[in-house]
């Protein structure tokens, strides 16, 4: 305020005081963007000879400073070059000041999608997009700004393993969505194109983010599961974790064809059980069980394949005894006593006695473990 007061009692003897701070790089700039302002909107001839000579924190104070310029040309051409300066914080600025400083509309805006390209500045997109979905204020946009959101956007999903930029893309799509955008299933195409081209196979939280699945189900009209299996049907034992993503998905967007396909692979010559339980374990309603069930098990009755369907809803993982667990299980596999499928109602018994044993070994190592603790 006291640089910007000094402008305004003498222009002249304030922009030498600013000449003074940026070939000092006196640690006085970063208070010195309102009088850099002042300065410039008195003599908007000074910002060539500023950005060419000014330090870093000179040029981080001319962005902060560019906000306040009258004149829109001179405002454009100061902060268009910034944001391709050769230093991040100074680039970091002006994307700080393109967000909370300007409306974010025609040449800003362009320059805002420019710059959320670039390293991690895709939040400048993500909150411009936010506010769109949420019914704020927002630009309207045109074909070619539709065209760089968009190609923005989807270039996110070439970074399988930043569980923080997934987090921020999983954001960008739900809002997209809700702008007409329809990204969701072209990002994950890409990503799994990316999942399945890499030399090292990621885990699931890197392949697919949970909001991104959800998304999928939300958005699935069903005609992408015939894809999703033809992936599913490529992948080996060393894409366990892509198999599984892509599992979710083929349950998340069963056009009932699904079924189907767990038949023809119960009936191959050599059954891949593997895959029908990697299937039948993801999560679904127990109805969507039962059509899974009862289509692999009218070409496949046998006690293996039986095994395979109990094992595959069996509690992977636990807090406590797992007693509850099974019993649970064991009354939902119970509902199927009376169903007008025999291999229903004999999975029905077969599941009883399983799970009866399952039930005793579990009490029997809680009460052993009481005792070892008790010792």
């Amino acid at each position: 305020m006291l640089f910007a007061h000094a402008l305004e009692v003498d222009p002249g003897r304030g922009t030498e005081i600013i000449d003074f701070l940026l070939q000092d790089d006196s640690p006085l700039l970063r208070y010195a963007a309102v009088a850099i302002a002042a300065a410039l909107n008195h003599d908007g001839d000074r910002a060539s000879t500023w950005l060419t000579g000014a330090p870093e924190a000179g040029r981080v104070a001319l962005a902060w400073g560019a906000s306040e310029l009258r004149d829109e040309e001179l405002q454009r051409g100061l902060m268009e070059t910034l944001a391709r300066d050769g230093q991040e914080p100074v680039r970091e600025a002006t994307a700080r000041v393109l967000r909370y400083r300007t409306a974010l509309d025609g040449w800003q805006l362009d320059l805002a999608l420019e710059m959320s390209s670039e390293g991690d500045r895709i939040w400048l997109l993500a909150d411009l997009i936010q506010e769109m979905a949420d019914g704020e204020s927002g630009p309207s946009l045109d074909p070619e700004q539709k065209d760089a959101i968009e190609a923005a956007v989807l270039a996110t999903a070439d970074h399988p393993g930043d569980a923080r930029s997934d987090e921020v893309a999983a954001d960008l799509l739900e809002n997209t969505e809700k702008l007409g955008f329809g990204l969701v299933w072209p990002w994950i195409w890409r990503r799994l194109d990316q999942i399945a081209a890499a030399d090292v196979q990621r885990g699931l939280a890197d392949a697919l983010p949970e909001q991104v699945i959800a998304l999928a189900g939300q958005t699935t009209d069903g005609s992408e599961v015939a894809e999703v299996v033809r992936r599913l049907e490529k992948t080996t034992l060393a894409d366990w974790q892509l198999e599984k993503a892509l599992i979710r998905l083929a349950v998340i967007g069963d056009d009932g064809t699904l079924a189907d396909r767990l038949a023809d692979w119960a009936a191959a010559a050599d059954p891949s059980r593997r895959r029908i339980y990697r299937l039948l374990e993801a999560p679904m309603d127990w109805e969507r069980l039962e059509t899974y069930a009862t289509a692999v098990l009218a070409v496949d009755p046998t006690r293996e394949m039986m095994e395979t369907l109990v094992a595959a809803r069996e509690p992977g993982s636990y807090i406590g005894s797992r007693v509850p667990l099974y019993e649970n299980l064991g009354n939902r596999f119970a509902e199927w006593s009376s169903s007008d499928d025999p291999n229903l109602v004999r999975l029905s018994e077969f599941a009883r006695r399983r799970l009866d044993e399952r039930i005793a070994e579990a009490k029997l190592e809680e009460e052993q473990m009481r005792e070892s603790f008790g010792s």
